[in-house]
């Protein structure tokens, strides 16, 4: 159980992940749930890159977003 957390902490997680994402944690998060969603109604052999581009399109909306909402209350 050691080994896992302290592997986890040096970011380890055993998954691998297309080059485009390597050290973005948080498109990681988001390629790991959209490749799962995904690959339950079509066949996505082959289209790792394309889930990871789109997992990064999702990071960098989500970014927008917040700081939208960081510029709307920081205005006032």
């Amino acid at each position: 159980m050691n080994i896992l957390k302290d592997d986890l902490r040096k970011g380890n997680t055993g998954a691998s992940y297309p080059r485009v994402i390597k050290i973005n944690n948080h498109a990681q998060a988001f390629y790991g749930v959209t490749k799962e969603v995904i690959e339950n109604v079509v066949n996505i052999e082959d289209k790792e890159n394309e889930i990871a581009e789109l997992a990064l399109s999702i990071d960098m909306i989500i970014l927008k977003l917040i700081g939208t909402i960081i510029m709307m209350f920081t205005r006032k």
